[in-house]
Parts: structure tokens; C-alpha cells; sequence
């Protein structure tokens, strides 16, 4: 089975979603969407708002929208 070629990066991007505890990259903003790269080829596009675990250290991340990314987080409690 093929996988969908990825997504390129355009002039658009350039948000990082990160995990509030670890930091670990969550997703990249792109053209208004979070791209979500996960293994096995697995890729989603998603609006705002959006919430995910982190999968290295489990903790609850939440973003309401773009202009958030790379501000305060938006974690539990805030």
C-alpha cells in the first residue's frame, strides 16, 4: 500500500505545536490547519480547537488557535 506524499511546506507555515511538560513536537501549522505526523505514515490536517497527548511523556496539550502557537501555552488550568 502507498502512502500519501508529504505534505510540503509552504509560505504559510511555520507554527510549532509543542508539549507544555517535554516539548516535544505535536504538530506544525500549515496553511491555517496542524499537520499531525504520526509513525507508520499516518498524517492528519486539523482545525482548532485541538487537544493530543503527547506520546513521549503523556501529558494533555490543548491549542484553541493559531495565534496561540508559540505563546503561553494553553495547557490544563489556563
Amino acid at each position: 500500500m502507498r502512502s500519501a506524499p508529504p505534505i510540503a511546506r509552504s509560505p504559510a507555515s511555520g507554527g510549532e505545536w509543542r508539549c507544555v511538560q517535554c516539548g516535544q513536537l505535536l504538530a506544525v501549522l500549515r496553511e491555517g490547519r496542524l499537520h499531525i505526523r504520526l509513525t507508520r505514515g499516518h498524517e492528519y490536517l486539523v482545525g482548532f480547537p485541538a487537544t493530543s497527548k503527547c506520546r513521549t511523556c503523556g501529558s494533555l496539550n490543548e491549542v484553541r488557535d493559531a495565534t496561540s502557537l508559540g505563546a503561553a501555552p494553553a495547557g490544563p488550568g489556563r
